[in-house]
């Protein structure tokens, strides 16, 4: 049997490297087989590697104070010969011309949006205004595609400029400064082109056509701070990461294993297939669980007489009955789908009880498990709050809960052109996420 190499690292790290066409950080797809643990994840973090932002008001000031400025002092004291000083040059006008289209984007989107309130992926307040269907309207695609082009020609100059700066690090060939200057200059312009190719990408995402046949591309504007003032930040997103996934990772690779506990939802594979994009020859199978759930623990689901849309009574229901939903617990995890409901419910227990409560965000993770435990293991009382990302960082060999509450599951869904959204979107989800933290938990009880 001959000999392989093992590498162990995270799916960011893999679909990094798909999406450089494969091969350029890792070993080439053809030669590798896959094992993807927690494999739920896949698709959304596929999903990641291909979404783009902007800030306008940063962005403008970057063109501006820190790209346009330092290039023209830079060329006022090196004055440079040949092609190193014919492109540098043309740096700072270009600059001034993006910007300019930057401030009547700036201006439309402030027209165009009515920014509602709204939390992202980690629970922060972000207000945010979607386009319906992701459909741009017209003036402001025009002015995303004279954006694209600006930022495509300043691409180019910042990728012309490191080749050069690349090739003038070998002390052998001359491109009219030194060796050793040229490897100074080789980061600072790597970071420009990395910079101006991102938002080439967001305008070309975001001025794209969406095929017919396809989901749309998700397009959106968020209300940002910035310092004093405020920022608008321009996303675009694919819906689906099934195609991208398909065409780089399933049709090339030698192998690929992909587990989870929760890869199926309602005990069928086809959300997992249909967002992740298997190929129709692709095996799936359920393996029993290894963890005896029905003498782990119960499963109670109080009745809070709230209901979980209205907020506030939700809220002051969790305040009022959770002392007692956890009393007699040495440990308890307390999960929110929302970072503000969590605050809220924190500020508003009685400031006796709220000692023993550790609140995900004061500290690390790992550190507020380690007190926790410190303090379970003492004999104390101890209840973690955290976010739903919470439940499969308490995977782990430490003991931490006895008892485990979730106030209200998420239950978001994005409806496509041809799929009705409560049964192909909101209810697997419902269901998956109603099974995968309870499922987590005797793990670590």
């Amino acid at each position: 049997m001959g000999k392989v190499d093992v590498i162990v690292t995270n799916h960011d790290m893999v679909l990094a490297d798909l999406a450089l066409g494969g091969g350029a950080v890792l070993p080439d797809p053809r030669d590798t087989i896959y094992v993807f643990d927690e494999g739920h994840h896949l698709p959304d973090k596929a999903i990641g590697h291909f979404a783009h932002y902007t800030r306008l008001r940063s962005t403008a000031d970057w063109l501006t104070e820190q790209t346009a400025k330092n290039l023209a002092k830079l060329l006022a004291q090196n004055p440079l010969p040949g092609d190193l000083g014919k492109y540098i040059e043309q740096v700072p006008e270009l600059a001034r011309e993006i910007k300019a289209q930057q401030q009547f984007m700036f201006s439309a989107c402030e027209q165009v949006a009515e920014f509602r309130p709204g939390e992202d992926m980690e629970g922060r307040e972000r207000p945010r205004y979607r386009f319906v269907g992701g459909v741009v309207p017209e003036h402001m695609r025009e002015m995303g595609i004279e954006l694209k082009k600006g930022f495509s020609r300043l691409t180019d100059l910042f990728t012309r400029l490191t080749d050069l700066l690349k090739e003038g690090m070998d002390a052998e060939v001359s491109i009219g400064i030194p060796s050793h200057q040229a490897e100074e200059w080789y980061p600072l312009f790597g970071s420009l082109q990395t910079r101006a190719q991102g938002n080439w990408e967001l305008w070309t995402a975001f001025t794209a056509e969406d095929p017919e046949d396809s989901p749309p591309m998700a397009r959106w504007l968020t209300l940002a701070e910035s310092g004093a003032l405020f920022d608008i930040e321009v996303n675009a997103s694919p819906i689906l990461a099934a195609e991208m996934l398909r065409r780089n990772l399933w049709n090339v690779a030698h192998g690929a294993l992909v587990t989870s506990a929760t890869l199926t939802a309602l005990g069928k594979f086809d959300r997992f297939r249909m967002r992740a994009g298997l190929p129709k020859l692709a095996v799936t199978a359920v393996v029993p669980s290894p963890f005896h759930h029905v003498d782990a623990g119960v499963l109670r689901v109080p009745d809070l007489r709230a209901d979980p849309r209205d907020a506030p009574a939700h809220t002051a229901a969790i305040i009022r009955d959770l002392p007692e939903l956890v009393e007699g617990s040495r440990g308890s995890l307390v999960l929110f789908s929302s970072r503000k409901q969590m605050q809220d419910v924190f500020d508003g227990l009685d400031r006796d009880w709220r000692k023993q409560v550790f609140i995900q965000g004061n500290l690390s993770k790992q550190e507020t498990l380690n007190k926790h435990k410190a303090r379970v293991d003492g004999g104390d009382s101890s209840v973690l709050f955290g976010l739903a990302s919470f439940a499969e960082g308490s995977t782990c060999r430490v003991r931490i809960a006895s008892t485990w509450s979730s106030p209200r599951f998420p239950s978001r869904c994005r409806t496509t052109r041809s799929r009705r959204p409560w049964p192909s979107g909101s209810r697997p989800v419902a269901a998956t996420r109603s099974w995968r933290s309870p499922c987590r938990m005797p793990r670590c009880a």
